[in-house]
């Protein structure tokens, strides 16, 4: 069991036993654990698990680092799976860490080892998709309105 940086709650020390593999096997540190976020950091990507205080449901996201914090894009397990065209197991894992962690094992290999191109051609999907959305929403206002808000 690693030593858990500021976690004083359960989720922060259940989160980091459960992701204990991002620093066994792909090189991550624990760099923020607290009662609704922790964040892994390696030495070329972030991983964050959230918890939404409302719900207790769990998220998952991934990206690169950036030297300015505030660039940084993180992909979540949801976007990861649509890009990958496994649909089916988009909705059920927010609820268990045990779900999400073999979840993350399975698709998330690619970005947990930072493989630039892999990121390259998730961004242009999803931009992709964001285009798509505002076509459907309609040009003009109604589809900047659209952009804004989604």
């Amino acid at each position: 069991m690693h030593p858990h940086p500021d976690s004083g709650t359960a989720f922060a020390g259940q989160t980091l036993d459960a992701f204990d593999f991002l620093i066994r096997d792909f090189g991550f540190d624990p760099t923020h654990a607290g009662p609704f976020r922790v964040r892994y950091e390696s030495s070329a990507a972030f991983v964050e698990i959230l918890r939404d205080q409302q719900t207790g449901g769990i998220d998952f996201s991934v990206g690169l680092l950036e030297a300015d914090k505030r660039r940084e894009r993180g992909f979540t397990l949801a976007q990861l799976l649509f890009f990958q065209g496994d649909l089916d197991d988009v909705e059920p894992f927010f609820q268990s860490d045990e779900r999400l962690t073999g979840l993350v094992c399975r698709i998330a290999g690619h970005a947990l080892r930072a493989e630039r191109d892999f990121f390259r051609r998730l961004d242009e999907f999803e931009n992709r998709r964001i285009l798509e959305r505002v076509r459907e929403a309609g040009a003009g206002e109604a589809g900047r309105e659209f952009l804004w808000e989604n």
